[in-house]
């Protein structure tokens, strides 16, 4: 599960925001401030951006009174939970020994205590890769790795100078020009290298070791 990351405003952008909202540029025809335009130069959702002018509840913008209800505020957003003996020994056993994921602990939590779980699922995530609660990460599906997903960047190391058969300078009717692959076996037990000469169509197999550079290079040679 991926979680978000949330960044509060600083003393330094509420003095952007304050510089910004006085710009005759970033107004508009009704002269007030253009919202949008002030979010996308501040890298800001335009509701954060709303949701701090409302902050002092007036229309004269003030960064310092706004840092300091900030943090006044901040000071009283501390949720202390408390679990009882009972409830962390259930949560242990819910969690460390049968496995149940946060939505599922979330959700028996009510049926066997009669009252909502104190955190949000979110949160409960939070404290397994943080190890509080004497919650271990090891113990979610997929214990704790994160998989690529569709917009994740790929950081494994990548083959450079890497060309294509159909990029190789050959003549296909020509003899003697091999394709060659590694065949994996299931759960990554065993692995062949497959040579195929490519006028000829003849398969050339060979059972490897291990699925490695090296075990691939004595291969070749013994072919």
């Amino acid at each position: 599960m991926k979680l978000k990351i949330f960044h509060h405003f600083t003393f330094k952008e509420r003095v952007m925001l304050k510089d910004l909202l006085e710009l005759d540029s970033l107004k508009r025809m009704n002269d007030q401030p253009n919202i949008s335009e002030i979010a996308k130069i501040l890298h800001k959702s335009r509701y954060t951006i709303k949701r701090e002018i409302k902050r002092l509840k007036n229309n004269n913008y003030d960064p310092k009174l706004a840092e300091d209800d900030y943090w006044k505020k901040r000071k009283k957003c501390i949720k202390h939970i408390i679990f009882s003996d009972e409830k962390l020994r259930w949560l242990d056993k819910r969690f460390n020994k049968y496995h149940d994921t946060p939505e599922q602990i979330c959700k028996n939590y009510e049926k066997e205590f009669g009252s909502k779980f104190p955190i949000c699922v979110k949160t409960l995530y939070k404290y397994i890769y943080s190890g509080l609660l004497n919650l271990s990460k090891e113990n979610l599906y997929f214990h704790g790795k994160r998989f690529k997903t569709k917009n994740r960047k790929d950081n494994r190391g990548k083959i450079r100078n890497f060309k294509t058969i159909e990029q190789a300078k050959h003549d296909k009717y020509e003899f003697g020009w091999f394709q060659m692959d590694t065949v994996v076996g299931k759960d990554h037990q065993s692995s062949c290298l497959v040579l195929t000469e490519e006028l000829s169509k003849k398969t050339f197999c060979k059972k490897l070791n291990e699925n490695s550079v090296v075990e691939v290079t004595k291969a070749i040679k013994k072919f």
